[in-house]
């Protein structure tokens, strides 16, 4: 995959924000777990965008969690 194709797919990945919605934390959660390297994130243009890969992980991880299961 070329430099702009990884790009251009990087800047479609939600941002934050979008993430934190999702997931129904805080934007503090979401930057801890961002600056943590808890969820993969690239800074493109000031704003940092998170791969949907490692918000559908965490998600699924959490869920585990929250009915007593370990992966």
């Amino acid at each position: 995959m070329s430099e702009t194709a990884k790009l251009t797919e990087i800047v479609t990945w939600p941002g934050i924000n979008e993430m934190c919605r999702q997931l129904g934390i805080s934007l503090n959660r979401g930057y801890s777990l961002v600056w943590c390297g808890r969820l993969a994130a690239q800074k493109i243009g000031g704003q940092w965008r998170v791969s949907p890969r490692a918000i559908e992980k965490y998600s699924a991880e959490r869920e585990a969690r929250r009915h007593g299961q370990r992966n």
